[in-house]
């Protein structure tokens, strides 16, 4: 039987939030991102040319994604505090899961209750070398910290969801 136990603490929150962040992420909002943020510079100074210079295009366009990349840097950084804290304001809620998986479902068992969900039914899933991430919608998601998973299992569950036409993240 594939079955494990595991309580979530703020390191693991802080690793699951990392993963989702950097999978929020895709080419095709980046480059979605990339023409809007060119077509609305070029539109606001397209009527300024002959104040500010030919240059004023590329000084605003670059300040606009400086701006954009603190931002990223700073919501990067502020991660492990913002895990933290809400590992704190939840800390009642964090108590010890046993986990089951098979083919067809997962099963999670806590002294809070238990929840059965059916594979297909995630909506995409995420998975990297400290957290795997079961998505319900684009931006809910289940931990599990592969930490507490015997050897092979997040092969097997990421094979399982991938059978059951979950798309990765």
């Amino acid at each position: 039987m594939n079955v494990a136990s595991y309580t979530v603490g703020p390191d693991d929150l802080a690793a699951a939030n990392r993963l989702h962040f950097l999978r929020s992420f895709s080419s095709r909002r980046s480059a979605i991102a990339f023409i809007f943020s060119v077509i609305a510079v070029a539109l606001m100074v397209f009527g300024f040319d002959d104040v500010f210079g030919p240059n004023s295009y590329f000084l605003v366009l670059g300040s606009i994604w400086g701006v954009i990349a603190a931002i990223c840097v700073f919501g990067w950084l502020a991660i492990p505090w913002q895990a933290r804290r809400s590992w704190d304001q939840a800390q009642k809620m964090w108590t010890e899961q046993r986990v089951t998986w098979d083919p067809d479902k997962i099963h999670w068992q806590s002294d809070r209750g238990d929840v059965h969900v059916l594979l297909g039914n995630y909506y995409r899933w995420a998975a990297d070398a400290r957290s795997l991430l079961l998505y319900q919608d684009s931006r809910t998601f289940y931990l599990v910290p592969l930490r507490s998973l015997p050897a092979g299992a997040r092969e097997t569950i990421t094979n399982y969801l991938r059978a059951a036409g979950v798309r990765e993240r």
